[in-house]
């Protein structure tokens, strides 16, 4: 049986050694290091995205992710279906039709922690924060949503993600990106399996 991976997560803008952690992080994705590396602090402080890290025991940044607020929009017929037991999801051709979300903007694992299940743990980690913002502040949303890579689609399947806008298990096209979504009703079952935390204000 593997060791459970432990994490520690923190804002971008409290680390300590900023430049020295990212001195030698790399994703292998050229557009998410330079997000993290040029642009991560300026928007956090912003409020335009929330930038934070993971850090695994031994303090090294193993990887991060940035959630914003946005919007699950219902485009057609397919999104009807899928949110049919949400209000009004059949009457996006009368009118627009759009419900609350989280949007995860970026979302990368060092290299060199790559294939040693740090991803899943820290997607994890986020559906439990997500949990407890619900739970603490009463904030309604009704999914987290991302824009998935290719080789990253079938990650975030297993984890429970669907996909927006379009069937594309039928759908043979090769896309830059899949939008995907985990509905809440999802992450609430993860997060109370995994556990929450005494003190969630601490997590």
């Amino acid at each position: 049986m593997s060791k459970e991976i432990q994490l520690h997560g923190g804002t971008i803008t409290s680390f300590v050694d900023y430049n020295e952690l990212l001195e030698n992080f790399t994703c292998g994705n050229a557009d998410m290091d330079v997000f993290l590396k040029e642009k991560a602090v300026g928007l956090t402080n912003s409020s335009e995205t929330g930038t934070s890290g993971f850090f695994n025991d031994e303090d090294e940044l193993v990887g991060f992710y940035s959630l914003s607020a946005a919007k699950i929009e219902i485009q057609n017929g397919y999104d009807s279906k899928t949110f049919a037991n949400l209000s009004e999801s059949a009457a996006y051709l009368a009118s627009n039709v759009s419900y609350p979300a989280i949007k995860l903007d970026f979302f990368a694992v060092n290299e060199k922690h790559q294939r040693k299940h740090y991803g899943s743990a820290m997607l994890k980690r986020i559906f439990v924060g997500l949990y407890l913002t619900q739970m603490i502040a009463n904030v309604g949303f009704v999914a987290l949503i991302l824009d998935a890579t290719p080789e990253a689609v079938e990650f975030y399947e297993q984890l429970g993600f669907e996909y927006l806008h379009r069937d594309l298990e039928k759908d043979s096209r090769i896309l830059d990106t899949y939008p995907m979504f985990i509905r809440m009703d999802t992450i609430k079952a993860i997060a109370e399996f995994i556990g929450v935390p005494d003190d969630p204000y601490n997590y």
